[in-house]
């Protein structure tokens, strides 16, 4: 048992605080994080949460009571600049944190510190559960070493850790008091504890998760064409420029893919540019709610992760279960797959990658194909 974490033989009603330093019904860890606040009201537990949104965009959080939430605002009122984004591409307007003065940074900070010290002291926390090993969860740790915090990691924090040096100091000794982490995978938790300098006993592996009575198994078309989907963000980082180039150069089987998600800036443009190049054989859905996410996977024979940085994703998952009877028996499918990334790795933009093992339920003849990233090239055009 972690150390300061409250314990009981019984089933106990606890106050949580939730702790986001970005959008809390957007990106992977938005949706994390809802399903964190569904479980524990589920379990009796009391919520409130902490987040960062637009100034003119609150969210639409049917999981908790807006009286039970605290929003940090950007654009306006408490920060002049747009959200700090745990990834350099949101799939909305965005701040990086390598752009951030130091000005910026200690406003950031004190515009935190103010909102997390008042809802301490109206709700009195039992414990607390943040986001991202980052400033935010380095900054609750010092405000209040005396209540237990628990942080997830979502990966692209430690990206954000490596790329941004000058703000290492602001991080490394608050989050080296953190009570738990829990990581996505045995490979993110060794990377955690090198980083941060962490005790490995207080790194925990927990993996994703999905929503079990969203994401099932339904009865799917023929493959004629082969559906595939695409879930994320419209990023390089996550692999979607080559996904698109490699799916031109491929006619037989027949196929059709559906892009779901949201991007922003230049790299979004890009993909729609190589999208727009697929013809109908490509339907952009952009950013969906869940529901209409599972309907897509539903009906999907194949989902393709082509992400270069991913610790493990909870899209995965769901898709998993929402497509695995296609994914592993279908021929066509399979012939598909293996034709997709094998052109990705005979892509010339793609030198420089290595091939690594996917999930260990795929079939032994797709084994290898996916892609990691060992240095950057330059992306399809």
């Amino acid at each position: 048992m972690p150390k300061n974490l409250p314990y009981c033989k019984k089933p106990l009603s606890i106050r949580i605080l939730h702790v986001l330093s970005q959008r809390p019904d957007s990106t992977g860890s938005g949706i994390y994080i809802q399903a964190m606040l569904r479980e524990a009201e589920r379990k009796g537990h009391r919520n409130f949460l902490v987040a960062g949104v637009q100034s003119d965009w609150p969210p639409q959080l049917p999981c908790i009571d807006n009286d039970h939430c605290r929003m940090v605002t950007f654009g306006e009122g408490d920060l002049p600049f747009a959200i700090a984004g745990m990834s350099d591409v949101m799939p909305y307007t965005s701040t990086r944190f390598c752009d951030l003065s130091a000005d910026a940074i200690n406003a950031y900070k004190a515009a935190f510190t103010r909102h997390l010290r008042e809802v301490v002291d109206i709700f009195q926390p039992d414990l607390i559960h943040s986001h991202h090993l980052w400033l935010v969860t380095a900054l609750t740790r010092q405000l209040f070493p005396h209540i237990p915090l628990l942080t997830t990691c979502h990966g692209s924090d430690l990206r954000q850790f490596q790329n941004c040096a000058d703000l290492r100091s602001h991080v490394i000794s608050g989050c080296q008091g953190i009570d738990a982490v829990m990581a996505l995978s045995h490979a993110q938790k060794q990377t955690i504890v090198k980083l941060y300098d962490m005790v490995p006993e207080s790194v925990h592996v927990v993996g994703a998760g999905y929503n079990a009575e969203r994401f099932t198994q339904t009865v799917k078309p023929l493959p004629e064409p082969v559906q595939l989907v695409y879930a994320g963000k419209l990023s390089h980082a996550k692999g979607v420029p080559w996904l698109l180039q490699a799916l031109s150069s491929i006619d037989t089987p027949d196929w059709h893919l559906h892009l779901v998600g949201g991007g922003s800036g230049e790299e979004k443009e890009h993909c729609l540019a190589l999208a727009r190049q697929l013809g109908d054989r490509l339907t952009v859905h952009g950013a969906v709610p869940q529901q209409q996410l599972a309907e897509i996977m539903g009906q999907a024979h194949l989902f393709v992760l082509p992400s270069l940085f991913e610790g493990s994703n909870c899209n995965f998952e769901m898709a998993l279960f929402a497509t695995q009877t296609e994914v592993f028996f279908n021929q066509s499918s399979m012939h598909l797959f293996s034709l997709l990334f094998q052109n990705v790795l005979d892509t010339e933009a793609c030198n420089g990658y290595k091939r690594v093992n996917t999930h260990p339920l795929l079939p032994k003849a797709s084994q290898g194909h996916a892609i990691a990233r060992t240095r950057r090239k330059p992306h399809p055009t």
